[in-house]
């Protein structure tokens, strides 16, 4: 596989080999986290060129009240953005990697524990969580917030 495969092609080429359909929700987390890399590599791009521009006009005694109307402003909370995104992608994929342990493979919260050195807890609650956004049909009241409602 070349680091130019899109994330389909890549997906198309691996449904076809799964060995086992159960991997695949953890198999399209991970689909979701290379989107998320490549999201957050694009903005941290853009970032460093106006971290680069904003060195630049401060060296250039530009009055720092003058940075809100700069370029750039705007790649920060972009960078922030894809970066929350691939953390979510990161949690939601260790949540399913969690699932296979304990649902197909039998393992213990406590044994997952031991042999990866997160804590029980934490297991415990990305589990949970998991379970939880699949336990309700997008469409119910628990999904409603007050903009919903």
């Amino acid at each position: 596989m070349t680091s130019g495969d899109s994330s389909a092609t890549r997906h198309a080429r691996r449904v076809e080999q799964v060995p086992d359909p159960r991997l695949e929700p953890f198999l399209r987390s991970l689909d979701q986290i290379e989107g998320a890399i490549s999201k957050l590599r694009t903005a941290m791009e853009v970032l460093e060129v106006s971290i680069a521009q904003t060195r630049e006009l401060l060296e250039a005694a530009i009055d720092p009240l003058d940075l809100f109307a700069a370029p750039g402003t705007a790649s920060r909370d972009t960078t922030i953005e894809a970066l929350n995104a691939m953390h979510s992608a990161l949690m939601v994929s260790r949540g399913e990697w969690y699932r296979i342990l304990i649902e197909d493979k039998g393992m213990s919260l406590s044994e997952i524990a031991r042999h990866t050195g997160h804590p029980r807890q934490l297991i415990k609650r990305r589990y949970d969580a998991l379970n939880k956004k699949f336990a309700q049909p997008p469409d119910s009241d628990a999904h409603a917030g007050p903009e919903n409602a």
